[in-house]
């Protein structure tokens, strides 16, 4: 895990699938490696190997916040399966309250049609986090409609 968390610092997004891989070869349910390879192929641009990881990390640890979260806004930003991303993007911010998740649930809620629920969560957010550069540039994404 810390080659590919390296790797991925370090820009070097394939090379970190590749450490994954063999990782995974060995340890094939290995839930933080499934999540991180999920977020790795996310960032390469292959979002059905993505939400594949991402569902088998959440088979392997179902108590993992990250690959629910992750994933929620993975469809939210395909703009399908809302009503899947909506459950986790709900479990995610019920297990760990976070602006993050919080900024998610707002953009799944963006996608649902629900500008004020999504403007409710994201101010909310907002003010947890006035800072968080991935709140900021959701609140800008919402506030765009």
């Amino acid at each position: 895990r810390l080659l590919a968390e390296a790797r991925l610092a370090q820009g070097n997004t394939r090379g970190a699938v590749a450490a994954l891989d063999a990782a995974l070869a060995r340890e094939p349910a290995w839930g933080p490696g499934l999540w991180l390879r999920g977020v790795a192929l996310g960032r390469l641009g292959d979002m059905r190997r993505a939400e594949r990881d991402m569902r088998a990390a959440m088979e392997a640890s179902a108590d993992a916040v990250a690959p629910k979260a992750w994933l929620a806004r993975l469809l939210a930003e395909e703009n399908r399966d809302i009503p899947d991303a909506l459950e986790l993007a709900v479990a995610a911010l019920t297990a760990e309250p976070t602006p993050a998740h919080r900024a998610t649930l707002a953009f799944v809620y963006l996608r649902m049609g629900h500008g004020s629920q999504a403007k409710l969560q994201i101010e909310r957010a907002r003010r947890e986090a006035p800072a968080d550069p991935a709140v900021l540039a959701m609140h800008a994404r919402i506030h765009r409609r």
